[in-house]
């Protein structure tokens, strides 16, 4: 049921509030959309206010461990959001948004190809994490998992789909100076230093 059928009231911050029609302010790439909140006191509907979601996507990410080379696979590509505060390209785990019907494992695996020129099989990756990406202002859910490489599965290139103008850079380093590029503050994003917890939650030995 959505917003503009039904009143929604909601449990906030010990207050209980609800929730008017949900309105599309913005419709090309991002979509931006707005709803006003009223909160209840004493027994009335009287404060409100507006609050503004970013409706994305979800998407996937895969930390990749090739295990022939003992390396760990990363990607470095241009990110306009962040280009006037980070001199160098940044490096991330493999990811992309899920297209339309895909299940998470289907679009990791092809995320996998098209990144990094790795294919296997959906069952070879690992169970995933799931976190939102930032709750406060997006939709965006990601799936995070965990793929085991060999130099076998290499098919391709990789480096993103041209139409896409990705222009991806693939880097790959071995474990330890991974986990010390997070520590070093050298790794930065967030979904790629949450990807290293697979590592320990799920005992995998990467030799």
């Amino acid at each position: 049921m959505t917003l503009e059928k039904l009143l929604i009231k909601k449990k906030m911050s010990q207050k209980e509030c609800r929730l008017q029609k949900e309105i599309r302010d913005y419709d090309k790439y991002f979509k931006i959309d707005s709803v006003v909140i009223d909160e209840l006191e004493d027994g009335k509907f009287t404060t409100s206010y507006t609050r503004y979601k970013l409706s994305r996507p979800d998407a996937v990410a895969l930390l990749v461990f090739n295990k022939d080379t003992n390396k760990v696979i990363l990607v470095k590509q241009f990110r306009y959001p962040i280009a006037n505060r980070e001199s160098e390209n940044i490096l991330e785990v493999v990811a992309g948004k899920i297209d339309g019907d895909e299940s998470p494992r289907t679009a990791a695996v092809r995320e996998l190809e098209e990144e990094i020129g790795y294919s296997i099989k959906e069952e070879r990756l690992s169970n995933s994490l799931e976190m939102f990406a930032s709750p406060g202002y997006s939709t965006e859910k990601i799936h995070i998992f965990l793929a085991i490489v060999e130099n076998s599965d290499k098919t391709s290139n990789g480096g993103g789909v041209a139409g896409e103008h990705e222009n991806i850079e693939i880097v790959e380093i071995d474990l330890n100076e991974f986990m010390l590029k997070i520590r070093s503050n050298e790794i930065k994003d967030a979904k790629t230093i949450i990807a290293s917890t697979l590592i320990k939650l799920w005992n995998y030995r990467l030799k």
